[in-house]
């Protein structure tokens, strides 16, 4: 592939990943959902879930099709899945419906291109491939940051059903001209043999890093303001700081990866995450800054490991084995937002002192710790 079709392609996928990372604006529009089809908060939540989970069985379906079908087929199918996804939401009349396009169909088509987006920047960045996959990454993480004030004036001024036709829209724009310019590519895969490959412990490793970061991204807000009684508005301020750096993480990540290899980069992952509970531990909502500090590390690392594990897996495993594993190891993400959801939850209410969950944090970090040790690089 030639520099300049490689640039474009890498344009394009990278406003795409922008739209995908729509996906994630759930928040912003889930009380007017509420509020549309008279639902309880409970109810109203299973459209994200469903996403979520959807993404990740999609993610390990992909990481199989990529080793037989062209990467322009799997484009083509995830834009018409991710377009028409976003109109039958707009279009949507009762919950099952929302929940359907929004939940199932939206989960599979992100799960396709963020997949395809992802191995195409391995099989063809030569240079600095942890940094370019960090940066494609970057475009995923910084969607909400951009996109979630948009999406809030269009529906002041409009409507949801007008954000989720402008979503389809552009959606559109980005994934049509991709579809076009894509070359359609056979890669010839050479096997490995699998049974080198320590799959559950990359899977045990993805799974406790990636549910540090999503459990406390889900309780930032109602910590800061129902545990520690912060004013609401400086959280939702300090929120947005955090999403940003959830999203810088995923370039910086990548780069250490390149020149430092995956243990020391883990390490200082893991290390500064066991440093911020261990600083949550003694504010317990005392200070402000402290808390924006300590939570910053669990936004900025979730970032890091959906960075560090792709790229760890190409670099030691080579890119014909790269989408078949890292499409495995991704279920660690779906398994994680589930069990990171039911222990916080168990232990908030059990306990009903913070406390307790940084102490459950500081226990998952050692035993990360240990599994990274395995780690030969």
């Amino acid at each position: 592939m030639n520099k300049k079709l490689y640039v474009a392609i890498y344009i394009l996928f990278f406003l795409t990943m922008m739209m995908l990372g729509s996906v994630y604006t759930y928040s912003i529009y889930r009380p007017f959902i509420e509020n549309q089809f008279q639902v309880s908060i409970t109810v109203s939540g299973l459209p994200y879930m469903f996403s979520l989970g959807f993404y990740a069985i999609s993610m390990l379906i992909t990481g199989k099709l990529i080793r037989k079908v062209a990467l322009k087929i799997l484009v083509l199918v995830g834009a018409v899945l991710l377009v028409g996804s976003w109109i039958g939401v707009a279009f949507s009349t009762n919950m099952i419906m929302f929940t359907f396009f929004y939940g199932v169909l939206m989960g599979i088509s992100v799960g396709i291109l963020y997949g395809v987006a992802l191995q195409f920047v391995q099989r063809y960045a030569i240079y600095h491939p942890g940094l370019f996959v960090g940066l494609m990454l970057l475009a995923f993480g910084l969607s909400s940051v951009i996109l979630a004030p948009i999406s809030r004036l269009v529906i002041d001024v409009y409507s949801t059903q007008t954000l989720f036709l402008y979503y389809a829209l552009f959606s559109g724009v980005v994934t049509i001209p991709l579809i076009i310019i894509y070359p359609l590519d056979h890669h010839d895969f050479h096997e490995t043999t699998s049974k080198s490959i320590p799959y559950l412990r990359l899977l045990t490793i993805f799974t406790l890093s990636t549910m540090i970061g999503l459990m406390m991204i889900g309780l930032t807000n109602t910590i800061g303001v129902s545990y520690y009684r912060f004013d609401a508005v400086d959280v939702a301020l300090i929120v947005s700081g955090l999403a940003l750096l959830n999203a810088l993480s995923r370039p910086i990540f990548g780069y250490l990866l390149d020149h430092l290899g995956f243990k020391k980069t883990a390490m200082i992952s893991i290390g500064s995450i066991g440093i911020a509970s261990i600083i949550n531990s003694f504010n317990l909502g005392s200070s402000l800054i402290l808390f924006s500090i300590g939570y910053s590390m669990y936004w900025f690392n979730l970032g890091a490991w959906l960075s560090i594990m792709p790229n760890y897996i190409k670099k030691k495993h080579g890119k014909d084995m790269y989408a078949s594993l890292y499409g495995k190891v991704f279920l660690g993400y779906g398994i994680s937002a589930i069990l990171g959801t039911l222990f916080s939850s168990v232990i908030l209410d059990f306990f009903g002192n913070t406390l307790y969950l940084y102490v459950f944090i500081v226990v998952l970090v050692s035993i990360l710790f240990i599994f990274i040790r395995k780690e030969s690089i």
